[in-house]
């Protein structure tokens, strides 16, 4: 018998034989269970089923109840001589000995968690992430003994996904993918998100970094959404993508008639009309995963690309909508150390784009006309290799990775003034663990005269330098530094920086832990906020909710203030509620040849890539 026609009278059969309604898992317990076939089959089955109207379907709390229809009924008295006595036997023993649990999901539709930890990650803890170990085992006796749920170690997953309604938890997994292609939610938790968001965790949310060549009025968003300042608070303007995560973009400007959009882990440049119409100018693809590009500089028309893991600096000229690569420099200015990549600062300084090695102390200074290269050196004792660098002048600030040792160099005559800033008090956190250390003290500057205050990165003081008499000394100011373990829904990579002097006298901060913007007296430290306002309405109506995510993550949902897990599980957030068509056409993308011809529709596209 055609294999799928024996699933759909199996299934048709059990929903006929039962006075109550069935839960996929029902289903797949006793199909995939029994090693009858694989979930991907059972589901094909159950869609054919559902588009013939041979069984009808009602979602309660997210969970799929399947009831078999007249014309099922009907359909399954012409066939169900073809269904072999011994399954028929089979199914009517799985219904008596489940028929509690049948009456239980269909009638009270009770919730339960399922744990089910990787195989590996006892020895993981124990081998590799022993500080965690504690805890660790203490989270999971407390699951045991609570009671909480189930906490499943069997060794076959796909019955584990059968027997499931759901998936809840992170990314790094290519579980989601098989509960996505199974037709089930997927929903990812915010590891650093620990409890329910509060009155005003959705506006901060919304708030992103600012730049210090950026324009006020755009603002990229989660969501890759643009939203434009409209007298005084930030509007949706338009969808940057068909996905809804993944990070795609990192900035906007507006030159001449157009708005450009440059990205993060997309690899393309995006051109909006007046009309909100979208033009893609793609860049050559070389790289597959994210973190394509690491910051974006500006000097007159052109637009420089930073890369992280795409191999070249891009030049875009704004004004031709032309594009040049630069190469050789992307392995120069990302080195690996103890397991994490660090980027070296870069920035533009007269006429030039600038970017430090991470670990040593050169400099490759690239001309914005010409791009023509060289390497210069910097001089000065203990320098090794700048987290951060900002123009100042004839001069550049050099901010040191490791300790505090910061660093005021010429470039064009090659003279160094270093300054100790370890001020008394003065400590770091690391962003995001709280972790004391030593890395990525101070990031960004701001100057009055010959009075220069430093902004911390991990550093909870400001500091302040004489640049005549060398003097070093606390900066205070009436903003709390102190490091913040509460992270939910705002998580941080520091304290924030300058973004730009506004007079003589006054410096804008961005408070990156609080999501604020401030105006800084650099005299005395006093500050006075800058409001940052959103509409929560309009930011609920354009929430995605249950979506096309990124490449990685086809279809899911991620959790955001304004769609949490409580609000998830009582189908209350904001956005589109589950699609299970969506759902399946989305990770269809991905598991298009279940009949054995994946490798070879594999090769097939890796010499289509290798001989363009």
């Amino acid at each position: 018998m055609e294999g799928l026609l024996l699933y759909k009278l199996m299934i048709l059969y059990m929903l006929d034989r039962t006075d109550y309604t069935m839960t996929n898992s029902l289903i797949s317990g006793f199909i995939v269970g029994k090693d009858y076939t694989s979930v991907f089959n059972l589901h094909e089955s159950l869609s054919e089923l559902i588009n013939d109207e041979f069984i009808s379907t009602d979602t309660i709390r997210d969970t799929i109840h399947y009831k078999i229809t007249s014309s099922g009924e009907e359909a399954l008295s012409y066939f169900e001589n073809r269904l072999p006595y011994a399954i028929k036997e089979d199914i009517l023993e799985y219904l008596k000995a489940e028929r509690i649990n049948v009456k239980k999901e269909s009638e009270i539709y009770a919730d339960c968690l399922l744990w089910r930890p990787h195989p590996l990650l006892d020895e993981t803890f124990t081998t590799a992430r022993s500080q965690y170990k504690e805890e660790y085992e203490r989270l999971k006796q407390n699951f045991l003994s609570a009671d909480w749920g189930i906490y499943d170690t069997t060794p076959d997953i796909e019955k584990t996904i059968a027997m499931s309604d759901c998936y809840i938890g992170d990314a790094g997994t290519s579980v989601t993918a098989l509960f996505g292609i199974a037709g089930k939610p997927v929903y990812l938790l915010d590891n650093y998100i620990h409890r329910e968001p509060a009155d005003e965790d959705w506006s901060k949310e919304m708030i992103t970094p600012y730049h210090p060549q950026g324009q006020d009025a755009w603002k990229v968003e989660p969501g890759n959404q643009l939203y434009h300042l409209e007298k005084g608070i930030y509007r949706f303007y338009c969808n940057l993508s068909e996905y809804t995560s993944g990070g795609y973009y990192r900035m906007a400007v507006e030159h001449g008639e157009y708005v450009y959009v440059f990205p993060a882990n997309a690899q393309e440049i995006l051109v909006i009309d007046d009309k909100r119409n979208i033009t893609r100018i793609k860049l050559e693809q070389k790289i597959s995963q994210p973190g394509a590009f690491a910051n974006v500089w500006f000097e007159g028309n052109y637009a420089f690309l930073i890369p992280y893991k795409y191999p070249y600096i891009v030049r875009f000229d704004m004004d031709m909508q032309a594009i040049d690569y630069v190469d050789g420099c992307q392995e120069f200015f990302v080195s690996n150390h103890a397991g994490s990549d660090r980027i070296g600062g870069n920035g533009i300084w007269n006429g030039y784009l600038m970017l430090a090695n991470p670990a040593d102390n050169r400099v490759v200074a690239i001309d914005c006309e010409t791009l023509e290269l060289q390497v210069l050196l910097v001089d000065a004792r203990y320098y090794r290799g700048a987290c951060a660098l900002q123009s100042d002048g004839d001069t550049i600030w050099l901010f040191p990775y490791t300790g505090t040792n910061v660093v005021q160099w010429n470039p064009m005559t090659g003279e160094t003034v270093t300054h100790n800033c370890r001020v008394p008090g003065f400590v770091c956190n690391q962003y995001p663990t709280g972790k004391t250390c030593m890395e990525r003290a101070f990031g960004s500057m701001a100057r009055r005269e010959n009075q220069v205050v430093l902004a911390p990165v991990s550093g909870n003081q400001f500091v302040f330098i004489d640049t005549e008499t060398g003097e070093v000394k606390p900066f205070h100011t009436e903003l709390d530094l102190a490091f913040r373990e509460d992270q939910s829904y705002c998580m941080s990579g520091g304290n924030g920086r300058f973004v730009r002097r506004l007079d003589e006298t006054h410096a804008l901060f961005y408070h990156e832990p609080m999501r604020k913007l401030y105006r800084m007296n650099l005299l005395d430290g006093s500050v006075e906020e800058e409001a940052i306002a959103y509409e929560q309405s309009d930011v609920w109506l354009h929430a995605p909710g249950y979506a096309k995510l990124s490449k990685w993550v086809r279809y899911g949902c991620e959790e955001r203030a304004i769609c949490s897990l409580p609000q998830m599980l009582e189908n209350q957030g904001a956005g589109d509620s589950f699609d299970r068509k969506a759902c399946l056409e989305a990770y269809g993308e991905i598991a298009m040849y279940a009949d054995g011809r994946s490798g070879q529709k594999i090769h097939a596209s890796m010499m289509d890539e290798l001989c363009e």
